[in-house]
């Protein structure tokens, strides 16, 4: 019984219509948009470990993989590629998203998953999270410009330092809780495209249309970032409130001046309707899969604002910015089911 080893298998087909009779027109369409297969094993009792992969798009891209250590209840140490600890929609897993696709400042401003090594100390309403993360190891072509630029160039590939803190006054409490956090993360160019370079953008609320209207487009010569986060969230039984801000300071290798300076945020709010309730993980500080009220499932209504700025009038980037609201019905006929 102190070993064990287990599957976590997962499928997202989405399809989307979209009106639109301009000129410049966006496609509707239908797309696998995850087909995950993870195996997942505990060794012991301070050892876990997990290899995930995804088979969307016609390619294997490798997603979390890392062995993790607890040396003590309140305390995990883990190496590999995993998601850092910065944002808490991002941090979410897409088996518990409320919407189909994660807000744009999301997509856009924060950190995923990237090569490295972190540590998380959690204990009744306080989690404390550092790391020191390198590249993101996912994507062919993002691995194949880093060895490219590794080898002609010998390139570093550079480095992130990423914090977070959170608060969670009512941990423990089934049925209420409140999530505060702030998080920051220093980051240097990476070597995945341009050397020396770093690009901003994000596709729409809805994956299948692939056009990308804010984008900045490579901004060279940067010495480094400075990514910050604000979150907060609370829910009482069926009822959940959620909202991020999200900024991004550039800073130039050139005299080491201010280049750039991008922002956004969203706040949304949800309500099971037939008295299920949402979970709360004070472990991880995010929402898990909501309890559903009847032996049939349930249904969950929810509503989301969104608004992204990419421009940076003073560095001369017209990256664009947008806002959206998302109106969004999801029902649950099992826990393991989704309807969106």
């Amino acid at each position: 019984g102190r070993y064990r080893f287990w599957f976590d298998v997962r499928l997202n087909v989405d399809g989307g219509y979209i009106f639109d009779d301009s000129l410049n027109a966006n496609s509707s369409g239908a797309e696998v948009r995850r087909a995950r297969m993870a195996m997942k094993a505990q060794f012991r009792d301070k050892w876990y470990g997990e290899i995930d992969m995804d088979f969307a798009d016609s390619r294997a891209d490798l997603k979390d993989a890392y062995p993790m250590y607890m040396p003590h209840p309140n305390l995990n140490l883990k190496w590999g590629n995993f998601k850092e600890i910065f944002s808490m929609e991002q941090n979410t897993s897409s088996r518990y998203l409320t919407f189909m696709e994660r807000p744009m400042v999301t997509n856009g401003l924060t950190p995923s998953r990237t090569l490295g090594t972190q540590a998380v100390w959690n204990r009744d309403w306080l989690l404390v999270a550092g790391g020191v993360h390198f590249q993101d190891v996912g994507g062919w072509e993002e691995v194949q410009n880093r060895k490219d630029n590794a080898a002609d160039v010998g390139a570093d590939e550079g480095y992130s330092l990423t914090g977070k803190i959170i608060l969670m006054p009512f941990a423990g409490d089934l049925e209420k809780g409140v999530h505060l956090g702030v998080a920051r993360s220093y980051r240097t160019p990476k070597t995945d495209d341009v050397i020396g370079a770093i690009r901003f953008d994000v596709r729409g609320p809805a994956n299948v249309n692939r056009r990308k209207y804010i984008d900045t487009d490579r901004i060279k010569n940067v010495d480094h970032a400075v990514h910050g986060n604000l979150e907060a969230a609370a829910f009482y039984k069926g009822f959940r409130v959620q909202g991020e801000a999200t900024r991004a300071n550039l800073t130039s290798e050139i005299d080491s001046i201010p280049v750039a300076h991008f922002k956004g945020h969203y706040v949304q709010g949800s309500m099971m309707l037939f008295g299920g309730r949402y979970q709360y993980n004070a472990q991880d500080g995010e929402f898990t899969q909501p309890r559903l009220g009847r032996q049939w499932g349930d249904v969950e209504l929810a509503l989301r604002y969104q608004y992204l700025d990419l421009n940076s009038p003073a560095a001369f980037i017209p990256g664009g910015a947008g806002a959206a609201w998302t109106l969004g019905v999801t029902l649950y006929p099992h826990s393991y089911i989704k309807l969106t």
